[in-house]
């Protein structure tokens, strides 16, 4: 393939002559086709290879050229592309393995019965979610044809399912609560993601992040997001702290008592985003307070507040209507607009170094140390 000139010359009996001459371009070579993709791809290895994802709003584009290089190349006529859906999923090893799409047939008339190809006049998408083949090719303006190309590529457009585990301890808010649940700063807040839906989904992009926002809402409402992606890890994006977690959990604490929400979501790797999920928690890490007050005749450091304080009062049981009466008093203290309030006191005491009543506590807020010495 290339230029030839054709001389031609002629001549009659009586010398008069003429000289002809042409040009021809040679041109015995197809065009080469390439396709890319615009929006949302994602593949493994380099150069990139099965498996390989876009998503149903991805525009499949075909550029041609034609072979050889000018002056000798006629140029390009048509472009003709085609799609197999494989919906089957024993026919999937197309789309996970490289070297099974490699040896792809695009004459197998089992895949291609009534598929017809389609002329490309412009970028077009895939809608179904399945492993698909696209075949494409080019003829130039002198009818020489390439060989049929082809290429395997996965459909995903589900995003990763959000999973969030609020640890020990909670408890449930409420009904009609305007929030969902009480924590402490020891509660470890878990968040997740899964592409599969626990099996349920069949070619899952993966490589999942979580993003999420929290807010600070007590005594006045805003996002306290980056001290949090500062201090447990991540990226801030508009806004949000996004974290990889395809091969781990993240795990975070709540570092203020307030009222707090938190929102977060997932993502893939094609950018396939689940919806928000949203729920209030209001945090309460500060313990009850005991207020200890007697009533009746007592002698020493009365009532006792420390460990060794010794404290003398008189006996109900030989001084019927004299005796000492102690009264305990529980609150649990607001901090910053939270608290549960919902509290548990046990009691116990210990009569001439024997115990005489003791049971499991629910819950401790401070030790509250007593000695009395009755009279």
């Amino acid at each position: 393939d290339t230029v030839h000139e054709l001389h031609i010359n002629c001549t009659d009996t009586l010398g008069n002559w003429k000289e002809d001459v042409e040009t021809f371009y040679v041109d015995s070579t197809p065009p080469e086709t390439s396709k890319w993709y615009e929006g949302s791809k994602y593949c493994e290895g380099d150069p990139c290879g099965a498996p390989e994802w876009i998503t149903s709003e991805t525009s499949v584009h075909l550029d041609a050229y034609d072979l050889p290089n000018e002056p000798c190349a006629v140029g390009v006529d048509k472009t003709y592309w085609r799609n197999i859906v494989l919906e089957e999923p024993e026919d999937w090893e197309y789309c996970w393995d490289q070297d099974i799409c490699d040896d792809w047939n695009p004459e197998d008339p089992y895949y291609h019965d009534g598929v017809e190809w389609n002329e490309y006049l412009e970028p077009f998408t895939k809608p179904e979610e399945s492993c698909h083949i696209i075949e494409y090719y080019s003829v130039d303006k002198l009818g020489n044809v390439e060989p049929v190309k082809w290429q395997c590529v996965f459909v995903d457009d589900t995003p990763p399912e959000g999973i969030k585990e609020v640890g020990e301890p909670k408890v449930p808010a409420g009904e009609g609560e305007d929030f969902d649940w009480w924590v402490t700063q020891d509660t470890p807040i878990t968040l997740d993601c899964d592409d599969s839906w626990d099996g349920e989904v069949p070619h899952p992009v993966d490589e999942e992040e979580v993003c999420y926002k929290v807010s600070y809402d007590y005594p006045e409402w805003g996002y306290i997001t980056e001290q949090y992606c500062n201090e447990y890890g991540g990226e801030m994006e508009d806004g949000w702290c996004c974290i990889d977690v395809s091969e781990s959990s993240y795990t975070f604490y709540f570092m203020e008592d307030s009222m707090h929400d938190l929102e977060f979501f997932c993502r893939d790797a094609l950018g396939n985003e689940g919806k928000i999920d949203k729920e209030y928690f209001k945090v309460d890490t500060m313990p009850p307070t005991i207020t200890k007050t007697l009533d009746g005749p007592f002698v020493g450091d009365c009532p006792p507040e420390e460990e060794g304080d010794e404290c003398w009062i008189k006996d109900w049981s030989k001084y019927q209507g004299e005796g000492t009466t102690i009264h305990v008093e529980v609150t649990d203290p607001e901090n910053n607009g939270c608290a549960i309030d919902q509290i548990t006191c046990d009691w116990w005491y210990v009569l001439d170094l024997s115990l005489i009543h003791i049971s499991e506590p629910t819950r401790l807020g401070m030790i509250s140390y007593a000695v009395f010495c009755l009279k």
